[in-house]
């Protein structure tokens, strides 16, 4: 059912922010209203989130307490906050040992917008794989060259949340049976996120992205799906955008490699 009042798109974006890492997550812990860790377990530091929302009186303790959290696990793990916030915490960040990784954009969509064509001729096939995660999982593998072993955990906290019946669909585009491009669906209440948006590198630049995009949110509208989020980083805003996404705000991303010292 969808929410009967009409939040503003940062909150429903946090909304499905919160649902997406939370499926995927063998621990979080809330610090505040504004800020909450995400334990994945996988060994790369942008799956082990402390996520501050915003400024308030008791930031600056929920920051600390989240990195204290994600520290115990001897993981690496990333702090990720609205770029605006940066001025007020980054002195504090650099004390815990956390430098500027990258920045990237929250983008929204809504069902009014025109999401474009499929610029792809060539005969391909897009189907769920939802039960064929190693088929979603290859394009991810090329596309972000993590190690073998990380992309296996990662796999197994995907199965873990199909497993416990959160609702997120994997799909994968395939092209003479191989799979070239995948994604996953995440949709709760009538908003949805979009997540894992990876083609192999041999195929990138044809459009196989902005199909399979298309495809999930022509999915997700047939499920009275009417507002989709993502995160974009500078390189995919384009594809985006073409497909009817719009800029929402930025975050700022500040990474330590490793746990405790």
């Amino acid at each position: 059912m969808p929410y009967k009042t009409d939040p503003s798109p940062t909150i429903l974006h946090h909304r499905m922010e919160d649902y997406f890492f939370s499926s995927i997550s063998k621990r979080q812990r809330r610090f505040s209203d504004d800020a909450c860790a995400y334990l994945t377990g996988v060994e790369q530091g942008t799956l082990n989130l402390l996520i501050v929302k915003q400024q308030n009186q008791g930031s600056a303790f929920s920051l600390v307490d989240g990195i204290r959290f994600l520290d115990g696990a001897h993981l690496p793990f990333s702090v990720v906050l609205r770029r605006e916030l940066v001025p007020r915490f980054e002195d504090q960040l650099r004390a815990c040992g956390l430098k500027p990784a990258c920045t990237s954009t929250v983008m929204q969509w809504d069902a009014t917008r025109d999401a474009g064509k499929n610029r792809i001729r060539d005969h391909h096939e897009i189907d769920y794989t939802d039960s064929r995660l190693d088929d979603w999982a290859v394009p991810l593998q090329s596309a972000f060259a993590p190690q073998a072993a990380i992309m296996r955990q990662y796999r197994r906290r995907h199965q873990a949340a199909i497993d416990a019946g959160r609702q997120l669909r994997h799909f994968s585009l395939y092209v003479k049976g191989e799979p070239v491009s995948s994604l996953t669906l995440s949709m709760q209440n009538g908003i949805a996120r979009l997540d894992d948006i990876g083609t192999r590198t041999e195929w990138q630049g044809r459009g196989y992205a902005g199909t399979l995009i298309r495809h999930a949110l022509a999915h997700a509208q047939s499920l009275h799906v009417n507002r989709c989020f993502l995160e974009s980083s500078g390189e995919g805003a384009s594809v985006y955008r073409r497909a009817g996404f719009s800029a929402l705000f930025d975050y700022a991303v500040f990474s330590r490699e490793g746990g405790a010292e």
